[in-house]
């Protein structure tokens, strides 16, 4: 599958301006020099810290067959608008993205704003969401096929548009804690073995073409998020170690 057939369904659909969604590169925090400063974070330099943002919400998967084809599907994407308060504070960083905490303004929930460190193209959004999706759709496969205490679930993603300049949200974790990696590295005590059996379980039921990895969240609730999928298939963005990931995971 061609990722330029997704950057032109999204235009399409009216959820960005151009190819490419960008920060001004030439503006660099003072307290953080790694990562470009984004239009919100220029505005929250100044005092600003409530945003109306347009929120892009995303069909649940039916099967993985959709994987292929699902940004092209028009019926697959919904937009509302909101208005989301963010609290100005260093960010926190991980290994591709940064995350501030905030709220919505709407509801009152505590809410995590992410986005890629660097500039961005649409695709590469595209690819979280997918990775998302595919996390939460063999979740529930697992919860209604596997038989254990408690239930598997990745939390909803999101995606806020403002001025052109993309945020994954998703509502706050109360406890943050990583299972294992997506290389083959595990992190795990005896909480965790149905997080093992569910990686093995995503490798099987995909026909040996992916595996989830990469588990992290609530380690007591199973309540995850940022996954990462290896796979056989040219999908799910940078962290996609292929078919080596695949074996490592595994093995």
């Amino acid at each position: 599958m061609s990722y330029g057939h997704h950057q032109t369904a999204m235009n399409k659909l009216g959820l960005v301006g151009s190819s490419q969604l960008r920060g001004p590169s030439i503006l660099r925090s003072k307290k953080q020099a790694n990562y470009t400063i984004s239009n919100i974070e220029k505005s929250l330099l100044s005092g600003q810290n409530e945003f109306d943002v347009e929120i892009i919400s995303f069909r649940s998967l039916m099967n993985l067959n959709e994987i292929f084809n699902y940004f092209e599907n028009e019926s697959n994407i919904s937009r509302t608008n909101n208005i989301i308060k963010i609290n100005y504070e260093i960010p926190l960083e991980g290994g591709e993205k940064i995350a501030y905490f905030g709220s919505n303004c709407y509801t009152g929930a505590d809410i995590v704003i992410k986005r890629f460190k660097e500039e961005s193209s649409i695709e590469r959004y595209e690819s979280a969401v997918l990775t998302t999706l595919v996390s939460q759709f063999l979740g529930n496969q697992f919860n209604n096929t596997e038989t254990t205490s408690r239930k598997i679930s990745f939390k909803n993603i999101y995606v806020a548009n403002y001025y052109n300049d993309l945020y994954f949200l998703e509502s706050k974790l109360n406890y943050f804690e990583k299972f294992n990696d997506n290389n083959g590295n595990y992190f795990s005590d005896e909480r965790c073995k149905t997080l093992e059996a569910f990686t093995h379980f995503t490798y099987n039921y995909s026909s040996q073409k992916l595996v989830v990895s990469d588990l992290q969240g609530d380690l007591d609730t199973y309540e995850l998020t940022d996954s990462a999928i290896n796979s056989v298939y040219n999908l799910f963005g940078r962290t996609n170690l292929g078919i080596g990931g695949i074996n490592n995971v595994i093995n």
